[in-house]
């Protein structure tokens, strides 16, 4: 599909803002006459969700997506399946499309009736349509899932531990010389698995489990309902009480595949004793960094938290939500393991688990392969009956749709029937991109980057499962296996605590050991510096490679955690060769692996990090602070621009004595201690004003210098060289965004660059990019995504988003539930936002990317931050590629793909390929 040079994305903007200009030069001609000045954005309206009859929540984004591209009537008229349920007084009648796209948004009316008498009906009362079941699953039974859950209820067996011990002097030290020598991974040795009721404490310390559904509840971790285990460790101190010991890494553990009622899975919890401060009566666990068990009595709790919607609290939701099934296990911790036994489980109630976990403000819900209405009230003017519509998203696999009737009275219950569909998923195609400009090649032939992140060192190393040789290599060739063909890295610091001489570096340790596997396994790995860019670490890091001091840079107490930690200004002028000597060690040592792209202008990205600087988001709405370096660099900035504190004064609407006085950093602290949050009015900084414009303004041209400035290092050194700019929040750089567009996504899509401090216009200018990627959480429609994407991709911002598929949070406006957006969206009445996690459609998402010219994504193995792949994405990416292939294999495409030219690769030259373990077997 050819890629328009359009970049206006609401066409009703320009002229809103004309208007609005001339108004404003009606108001004040002097300031509209002098070029660059500041304006406030005027407030707008927004699209709402609405709030229906029986007062609950209309959350219909399926429906409207098929409004807007036209689709919602293309079943009109189409052969349907009338399947009819009884529950109680109640009689459901739905008509079900009999033949289907996939990924077709379809419609599915029904008549939901009831019959008065001795049992009168009782609200609410709920039709759902879901189009994930599988039969040789369900096998024909009725059962809810996790949007609106039933009996939540689990068996489990304790299967046995692991011990293992560090194997002292085997840890492979890095060495900023490179004289370093190869060691074996993962450097400590394992004792057999026992099932015992005496542990034997070590360094690291393994459990594992079986997990049965003895419930009548489908278990996923995707989307609106999605459950996770939050495994804690207790242990009893000198006055006989348990206290809390420990909690995974991760604090999550995930299961990445439905769990239907009466399936088992087993998983493995890495269990440290490393939360020493909630123990406060006994001497904290010795072993290195905390992820060992001392000997102690010890209680072991294996937790489920689901998705909670039963009350309007948003927060619930935020990172899990309520424990709805606790199972305890006491064991013992001593020196040496022995045989005991196991002292059995005993199940705890929790107050989450009561038999009625329906929504009671929720009237409609759609998402990825669920739908439901849920009828809290009868009808006002007294029918017996309701008329309704579910819009139903389908998957490559959704071979029959499940319809659900549930009541509430004399208890909840749910009848179910499953509608066949003859499904179509031959028509499906991708329209080839022969300008896709990030490439590799394979064969003489021009493919596409398919790009996700190893998070090995961060998320999945020991904290997975005994054997991270084995798992860490499994899940590289499982991501090889679904299409990807380019890694991210996390760009955290871990791999320089090596400076240490530590015992161990886990962490560290699994990135070394994840890039000798991309090596082995032929896989490119984007190139990287510092997760991120001001982190405090960098100084220390960087006088350790290179022997001079960088302790002498400018700090500011924020970031991140939220502790006071001194992080290093934007504006300290050694940041960027800081992070230029770091990235340098990495090529030193990898470069080999760097990822180049095989189309011209063979563009070589370098990673900064993931470097936010500020956040859109509902638990979290922020700017990070500049600190007294950046204040007094802004107040210079301004006095350029504007020459004279009047004229600042007249753009600004202030009576500002001088420069001096200019301080957007004093009163607006927020509760996360040293970030800044503009919502006084009384402040001459409040959001989207003039001030702040020019604030975010200058914090964007912060970014391009410091980017700029990086790169001039390595001009010399490796060809091309541009940024890769890694952001979280649901962030979208693309310029001619309205910032009056009705459309909520695109409203956040704006502003949500302002608070970040990367305006999109300042970082095209700068053409400091190679692309930009986010850890995507706003569910962007594919109508949309179009639009955004190609927009973005015409001004040379190409994106390479790595979504939260299973799990993305949509900001829900409307004008009863959640917090205020008024300000956050800039909306012209008070409005609020909700938000609501979702799954979304990754074949969709991964289709729209490639064909307008970004780099297909995703989030693979964020196991704590709830982005990662299960098996709804991984059946997706298969489908995907086969899709991709079927493109890619035409003659035409075959034509076009060949390769007319190669880039020079002598730059590899000055790489060493050093390696950092040796015998890289196929175990």
């Amino acid at each position: 599909m050819p890629i328009t040079k359009k970049v206006r994305i609401d066409k009703t903007g320009p002229i809103r803002f004309f208007i609005f200009l001339r108004f404003m030069a009606f108001l004040s001609p002097f300031v509209i006459a002098i070029p660059g000045f500041a304006q406030a954005i005027p407030s707008a309206p927004v699209d709402e969700y609405p709030i229906h009859a029986d007062g609950g929540l209309v959350f219909n984004p399926l429906y409207r997506e098929a409004v807007n591209t036209g689709q919602q009537n293309a079943y009109d008229g189409k052969p349907t399946e009338t399947v009819t349920i009884q529950n109680g007084p109640f009689t459901l009648e739905a008509k079900v499309p009999r033949a289907a796209k996939a990924y077709d948004i379809i419609p599915i009316r029904y008549k939901l009736s009831w019959k008065d008498g001795q049992r009168p009906p009782v609200f609410p009362v709920a039709v759902e349509a879901a189009a994930s079941e599988e039969e040789y699953r369900r096998l024909g039974r009725d059962l809810f899932d996790l949007a609106l859950p039933g009996d939540i209820d689990l068996d489990v067996e304790f299967l046995g531990s692991v011990t293992a011990h560090a194997i002292p002097g085997s840890k492979h030290q890095l060495k900023p010389d490179f004289s370093d020598t190869p060691k074996e991974y993962p450097g400590f040795y394992r004792k057999p698995m026992a099932c015992s009721g005496v542990v034997e404490a070590g360094d690291l310390v393994w459990f594992r489990f079986r997990i049965t559904n003895t419930g009548n509840t489908i278990l996923d971790a995707n989307g609106f309902g999605a459950c996770m285990f939050c495994p804690v460790l207790t242990r009893k101190n000198e006055q006989g009480e348990y206290v809390r010991a420990g909690t995974p890494y991760n604090l999550y553990v995930r299961d990445l595949d439905e769990l239907y009622p009466g399936e088992s899975h087993e998983i493995w919890v890495h269990m440290p004793s490393n939360n020493p401060g909630y123990a406060e009566n006994f001497e904290p666990s010795k072993t290195p960094q905390g992820f060992g068990m001392a000997p102690g009595e010890y209680r072991f709790q294996l937790r489920l938290a689901f998705r909670d919607y039963r009350h309007e609290s948003a927060a619930v939701n935020y990172w899990d939500g309520p424990v709805v099934f606790h199972w305890e296990m006491p064991f013992l911790v001593e020196n040496e393991a022995r045989d005991f036994p196991v002292e059995p489980g005993v199940k705890h109630s929790e107050a989450a688990n009561t038999p009625n976990k329906m929504t009671h403000w929720i009237h409609t819900m759609e998402e990825f392969m669920t739908s439901f209405d849920n009828h809290l009230a009868p009808p006002t003017d007294g029918s017996d009956h309701i008329d309704g519509t579910l819009w139903l998203q389908l998957a490559p696999w959704s071979h029959q749709v499940v319809l659900k009737l549930i009541t509430t009275a004399p208890e909840v219950a749910a009848k179910t029937v499953a509608a066949p569909l003859d499904l179509d998923t031959e028509s499906l195609s991708i329209a080839f991109n022969p300008d896709t400009p990030f490439t590799i090649e394979r064969d003489g032939l021009l493919e596409p980057v398919i790009m996700s992140q190893s998070m090995a060192d961060m998320r999945t190393n020991v904290q997975h499962s005994p054997f991270p040789e084995q798992h860490i290599r499994a899940r590289l060739r499982d991501m090889k296996d679904h299409g990807i063909n380019v890694i991210a890295t996390t760009s955290m610091p871990w791999l320089f605590t090596d400076m240490h001489n530590p015992t161990t570096n886990y962490q560290g340790d699994a990135f070394k050991y994840v890039l000798e596997l991309a090596r082995k396994e032929g896989i490119r790995v984007e190139g990287w510096g510092q997760y991120p860019f001001d982190r405090p670490t960098i100084g220390p890091i960087a006088s350790w490679i290179s022997g001079r001091d960088f302790s002498d840079m400018a700090t500011y107490p924020s970031g991140y955690p939220h502790d006071g930690t001194q992080y290093i200004s934007h504006l300290a002028p050694r940041l960027p060769e800081a992070n230029a000597i770091v990235l340098n060690y990495n090529f030193k040592r990898w470069g080999d692996l760097f990822y180049q792209s095989s189309t011209q202008p063979f563009v070589t990205p370098l990673s900064v990090g993931e470097d936010t600087r500020g956040w859109m988001r509902d638990d979290f709405n922020v700017r990070y602070p500049l600190g007294e370096l950046g204040v007094l660099r802004f107040r210079e900035w301004l006095q350029k621009k504007y020459g004279t504190i009047d004229s600042l004064n007249r753009a600004w609407n202030q009576t500002f004595s001088s420069f001096d006085d200019v301080q957007p950093e004093t009163g607006e602290v927020d509760v996360y201690g040293g970030r800044w949050a503009f919502g006084n009015p009384e402040h001459p900084f409040y959001e989207w004003n003039a001030a702040c414009a020019d604030l975010d303004l200058f914090r964007s041209e912060v970014r391009a210098k410091n980017y700029r400035d990086t790169l001039a290092f390595f001009e010399d050194i490796i060809p091309n060289p541009k940024v890769v700019l890694r952001t979280e929040g649901g962030n979208v750089l693309a310029g001619g965004i309205d910032p009056a567009s009705r459309n909520a996504h695109f409203r956040h899509a704006f502003y949500s660059q302002r608070r970040l401090g990367a305006i999109a216009e300042t970082l095209a200018d700068a053409k400091v990019l190679a692309y930009h990627s986010d850890y995507v959480t706003i569910p962007y429609t594919p109508s949309e995504l179009r639009v955004l994407v190609r927009n973005a991709v015409a001004q040379g911002l190409i994106p390479a988003y790595l979504p939260y598929l299973n799990d993305m949070r949509d900001v829900v406006i409307n004008e009863k539930y959640g917090i205020d957006y008024t300000r956050h969206y800039n909306i012209d009445k008070p409005s609020k936002g909700y938000m609501i996690h979702v799954v979304s459609p990754l074949y969709p998402w991964f289709r729209v990317m490639y064909e307008e010219g970004g780099i297909p994504g995703v989030l693979w193995e964020d196991y704590q931050c709830a982005g990662f792949v299960t098996s709804v994405q991984k059946r997706e990416m298969k489908f995907f590629m086969e899709k991709l292939r079927k493109t890619l294999d035409s003659p035409e495409a075959r034509s076009a793909r060949k390769v007319k030219s190669r880039p020079d690769q002598s730059w590899r030259d000055s790489s060493l390929k050093k390696q950092s373990y040796y015998g890289l077997d196929d175990r």
